[in-house]
């Protein structure tokens, strides 16, 4: 009696063992919202980075370094956005699965573009993404990342991005690709299928689970795209500047009218000089609106304005002002059509 009792404690360690949920990291607030919506009630996943924080520069605390080493997967957005992130991958993350999300071909793409407005620096990805463009790359997804990428991007990814970016990188310039994916929603429908494909080869058990999920967010935010173009249609032809241009992806998608920038990147203040090109630019364009950020001062921007009758506003790219977890996504996507609506009306 008491060996049968053994062999079944022993068998039901083991299908514990087995049954337990994926250990998941994702870097930033966004994304690992995408993500727990995914999870669902399996299991939450860890965010890296706080939302309050530029996740351009950022040094781990010791909790955060613990969960990268005993994470089963890893989301991180792309080296664009955190430059400093293929080193902790490569030390702490070695045993881990490793996703870029952006680095998909099938992503919305967007290089920089001109500090005063130009808008001929798209990849032209955009007009390509329907609803249902994230299930026709679903197999190759699965080829090319579940099964080669924990291996390859230790060895091969830091040496193909590292370079381009420089060492001492602590913000993003206004060259090369931009980072800020996320805010394009049609980006946000092919993670999620990404992440539930992922989630599902590594824990099978629970594989139904996650599709259903993703498929139940793929629903809320196609909702959410026609409600925010109806909000945003009144606007549309509204100029507006923002503090540094991190918000293209949003305003393309909705077709929101960007004049111009004040600083160049968010790691530098702007000069003298760039600060009364703002100002020019604010008096040709006409812009009824400013956008600063929850984690810069609006102090450049009252310079720049000077006394003109001059909206301030604010946008919030990663969510600072929310609480994180699986509804910061849709939330952080509303916040920015309510400012945009709010500020830009004239």
């Amino acid at each position: 009696m008491t060996r049968s009792i053994a062999i079944a404690a022993a068998l039901l360690c083991s299908t514990a063992a087995y049954a337990e949920a994926p250990r998941v990291v994702a870097d930033i607030a966004p994304l690992h919202s995408l993500v727990a919506k995914v999870m669902g009630d399996v299991a939450q996943p860890k965010l890296l980075i706080e939302p309050t924080a530029s996740p351009h520069s950022y040094a781990l605390r010791p909790s955060q370094a613990v969960a990268l080493e005993e994470a089963d997967i890893v989301f991180f957005t792309s080296d664009g956005l955190t430059p400093w992130i293929t080193t902790p991958l490569e030390t702490l993350a070695s045993d881990a699965l490793v996703f870029e999300v952006m680095a998909d071909e099938a992503n919305v793409h967007f290089e920089y573009r001109d500090s005063g407005g130009d808008h001929d620096h798209g990849h032209g990805h955009e007009d390509d993404h329907s609803d249902d463009h994230a299930d026709d790359h679903k197999e190759d997804h699965d080829e090319n990342h579940s099964d080669t990428h924990d291996d390859d991007h230790k060895d091969d990814h830091a040496d193909d991005h590292v370079d381009g970016h420089g060492d001492g990188h602590e913000g993003h310039s206004d060259e090369g690709l931009d980072p800020h994916g996320w805010l394009d929603p049609e980006n946000a429908k092919i993670w999620l299928v990404q992440i539930a494909e992922a989630l599902a080869k590594q824990d099978p058990e629970n594989a139904a689970k996650y599709q259903a999920n993703a498929q139940a967010a793929l629903v809320e935010l196609t909702a959410l795209m026609v409600k925010l173009t109806a909000q945003l249609e009144p606007v549309k032809g509204n100029p507006y500047l923002v503090l540094h241009d991190a918000f293209q992806y949003f305003d393309r998608r909705f077709e929101l009218e960007f004049a111009g920038s004040i600083a160049l990147g968010d790691a530098s203040a702007p000069s003298p000089a760039r600060i009364v090109k703002a100002q020019e630019i604010l008096e040709e364009s006409n812009a009824a609106c400013v956008f600063t950020e929850p984690q810069q001062s609006d102090k450049l921007v009252k310079v720049a304005i000077g006394g003109t009758d001059v909206k301030i506003g604010e946008l919030d790219a990663t969510g600072a002002r929310l609480l994180p977890g699986p509804d910061l996504y849709t939330s952080l996507l509303q916040g920015l059509a309510d400012s945009f609506a709010i500020c830009s009306k004239g």
